[in-house]
């Protein structure tokens, strides 16, 4: 392919994102697809991608069903015929249909000014013309019968006469059977005429016209004569519907040739999204990436034609600095392939794939990618390996530049290692100085010393395991990578006393590899080491957001308890207030001093107020700071303390390790580990009538009683409060029709003083607070 380098294989992932498209030339567009030099381009395809995978998730397909008749229709007209037929008319319709469609849904979900929105723009909505194709034709691509209403007169006429000579000649045949004047075969229509199956020896016996043979000339095909004018009849009005039919088809034709160049701009169109939705099937199969503008730093880079359930993701981090990787190790153990990966995450996101690298992802915008790699010799052109080599780098020579990505793949193969090594340390460094960012594999000690040695060099290398001699194709950052010559001869058999003296002859390289290799191994077993302390960092940080999560609950649970245990007090305190205040008016009747009163009632009230936040602070203090007693056998009847409830309960049943207690109104289901038993029993309940004379009571509760029901026991009440020196009374009543006919009886009675709504934590709308008269 025409910019990208063959041995990048680029076509082969461009096939299998063309069966990702539902036309073939959609297909054909994505085969075509090259990867873009300008950014700009580049981010426009990456969005298109990403609004198509959107609309891809919503339902929406591209609209191509009938791309290839509506092709094959246009091009008829282009070479100027006179009318479609009705089956191209209707996929025509079908066309400009799922245009329209596909327009209008791609609009309430795309903003007009994104990317995609171009393409769908050039989609054309001709309402009117695919309506008018669909509704003169059928969905078996015939003419309707009532394509025009003259049409549909003659259509019905044919049918009628057909009808009708059907019978007759059915009539004749049965008369003519009977006789064995006909052949077994039933009469046919021969040339829009209906015949007999007549014997050639019995043709005096029918009276007509012959219209045909059988190929044997043993039967005639003889029209009756009583049946000619009738035919002729039925001939011409079928004349007047083909007529007709032709009339229709050519209006029609003379619609679509008006709509021609919309109709063209809207194939163009869908085929284009046709092929980005392609792109966008593929990028969601392959999870791919578009990496972000920035330095190296591909995370999980893999080749996308290695299947993922085989491929080893590597990480490629450079810093800012790099000019030229070296990356060395082993041959098969990857080098070749990370470097494809990385040249095709370029091509890739440049073609509005994304690249296969994972999020976070980041890398330089690369206008174009040149590479050196693969046997290139070519018989034909007198070129050796080393030579197709030679012609690769004086193009990279020529024509790259600072956004330029060149990839060579052993750049002294195939020649003398020394001076095919200094050669390429030259390549390399002319390369460097030009700005180009290049990916070389290698084997020469002599590039990888310069690697060390050099600004903007850098070494890499791919792992290998020494002790099973197989690779772990994973990219080691700033190491340089041992061949394993010797290791891999004798894993393939070759004699110990050649490998010995190979060793002797290597000399200086043998130790260096040794040592490379020794290296490598360090290097592996820090980063084992790192990773572990960086595992076990992450579970100590585990471990302390638990026990942070442990401790709010804690806080959580201890807040809700004092929140019920203060509403219990504020519950108990109203009810006190209420007493006090029917005490006041007794000793404001029996001569005592009201505000002496209220003053007394004040500072008792402050007093329990302060008590009682004493008692649940002390309660909770108590409970947090200090374990509950150890207990003994607990048995049903027991009175015991709950840990986190600040009131003590009576167990009710006990069930293996838990308990059900009764506290107050709570049944609460509890850990015996939880309970303590208590050395004497709960405290009795202060009794009612210390604080209110026993034949009163300050709540009158109607609820579940008839209007007259209620006010009866209101009277009685009232009556009863005011003998006990009660003045003031809750009266619940609901929130419905009684509540309207309490209150309105309330507001009439002269014992009432005043009639307020209660306040919400005493029934709100559902309850009034009553205040009596003085009877004296």
């Amino acid at each position: 392919m025409p910019g990208i380098p063959e041995p990048l294989e680029f076509t082969r992932i461009l096939r299998d994102v063309a069966g990702g498209c539902l036309s073939e030339q959609g297909a054909m567009a994505v085969l075509g697809l090259q990867p873009t030099p300008s950014p700009e381009r580049a981010l426009e395809l990456q969005t298109e991608t990403e609004e198509a995978e959107m609309l891809n998730t919503m339902g929406l397909r591209p609209p191509v069903d009938n791309a290839r008749v509506l092709w094959e229709s246009l091009a008829l007209l282009e070479r100027g015929a006179i009318y479609l037929e009705p089956l191209q008319l209707r996929e025509v319709g079908l066309a400009a249909s799922g245009f329209a469609r596909f327009k209008s849904a791609a609009c309430a979900a795309n903003p007009p000014a994104l990317p995609l929105a171009s393409l769908v723009a050039g989609l054309p909505v001709l309402d009117s013309l695919f309506t008018h194709l669909l509704r003169i034709t059928t969905p078996e691509g015939e003419l309707a019968p009532g394509a025009s209403p003259r049409f549909a007169k003659l259509f019905s006429q044919v049918e009628r006469m057909r009808r009708e000579m059907s019978a007759r000649v059915a009539e004749l045949a049965s008369r003519y059977t009977s006789s064995g004047v006909l052949r077994d075969s039933p009469p046919s229509l021969r040339n829009g005429r209906f015949v007999l199956p007549v014997a050639s020896g019995k043709r005096g016996s029918v009276s007509g016209i012959i219209h045909d043979r059988s190929e044997s000339g043993s039967t005639l095909f003889i029209e009756p004569s009583e049946m000619v004018a009738q035919g002729n009849a039925m001939q011409e009005a079928e004349v007047e519907l083909q007529r007709e039919k032709r009339r229709i088809l050519r209006d029609a034709t003379a619609l679509v040739r008006a709509e021609r160049e919309a109709l063209e701009m809207g194939l163009e169109a869908s085929v284009e999204i046709d092929a980005v939705f392609a792109r966008a099937v593929y990028r969601a199969r392959e999870n791919t990436v578009f990496p972000g503008s920035g330095p190296m730093n591909l995370l999980g880079l893999r080749h996308p034609l290695i299947p993922r359930d085989r491929v080893v993701r590597s990480d490629l981090t450079l810093p800012d600095s790099w000019r030229v990787l070296v990356i060395s190790g082993p041959n098969a153990g990857g080098k070749s392939v990370l470097m494809k990966a990385a040249a095709l995450a370029s091509v890739m996101a440049r073609s509005g794939l994304g690249a296969c690298v994972g999020p976070g992802s980041t890398m330089p915008f690369f206008r174009s990618v040149m590479v050196s790699m693969g046997d290139n010799q070519s018989i034909a052109e007198q070129l050796s390996t080393y030579s197709a080599r030679l012609a690769e780098q004086r193009n990279m020579l020529r024509h790259a530049d600072e956004t330029t990505l060149a990839i060579i793949d052993e750049p002294a193969a195939g020649t003398d290692p020394s001076t095919g090594a200094a050669l390429a340390a030259a390549v390399l460094s002319e390369l460097a100085s030009r700005g180009v960012r290049v990916l070389v594999s290698t084997h020469m000690g002599q590039l990888k010393k310069m690697a060390s040695e050099t600004p903007g060099f850098l070494n890499g290398s791919l792992a290998f395991d020494r002790e099973t001699l197989s690779p772990s194709y994973s990219f080691i950052y700033g190491v340089p990578g041992a061949s394993f010559t010797l290791e891999v001869a004798s894993a393939a058999g070759i004699d110990g006393s050649v490998l010995e003296r190979a060793r002797v002859l290597a000399g200086d390289s043998f130790r260096l590899d040794n040592l490379l290799t020794e290296l490598t191994m360090i290097n592996e077993a820090r980063t084992r080491e790192t990773e572990a302390l960086a595992a076990e960092r992450l579970s100590e940080a585990q471990a302390a957001r638990e026990r942070e999560s442990e401790h709010r609950s804690a806080i959580e649970e201890l807040s809700l308890l004092l929140e019920i245990n203060r509403e219990e007090h504020r519950l108990k305190l109203q009810d006190i207030s209420s007493k006090a205040d029917s005490l006041l008016a007794v000793l404001s009747r029996g001569g005592t001093d009201p505000g002496l009163a209220r003053e007394a009632r004040r500072k008792i009230r402050e007093l329990v107020v302060k008590e009682t936040d004493k008692t649940l602070a002390g309660e909770a203090v108590k409970r947090h700071s200090s374990a509950p007693p150890p207990t003994g056998e607990l048995s049903p009847g027991d009175w015991v303390d709950l840990e986190g409830w600040n009131q003590p309960g009576r167990v009710e049943s006990i069930d293996g390790a838990t308990a059900r207690v009764r506290s107050g109104s709570f049944l609460l289901t509890r850990p015996v580990s939880s309970l303590s038993r208590r050395n004497d029993p709960a405290p009795a309940p202060v009794p009612f009538s210390e604080w209110a004379p026993v034949k009163g009571s300050h709540e009158v509760n109607l609820l579940g009683k008839t209007v007259d029901e209620s006010i009866g026991e209101l009277d009685e009440r009232i009556d009863s409060a005011v003998a006990c020196g009660l003045f003031r009374l809750r009266v619940v009543h609901g929130k419905g029709t009684l509540m309207s006919s309490v209150t309105g009886w309330l507001k009439k009675d002269r014992r009432v003083k005043t009639l307020t709504q209660a306040s919400p934590a005493e029934g709100g709308t559902g309850a009034s607070i009553v205040i009596l008269k003085d009877g004296s």
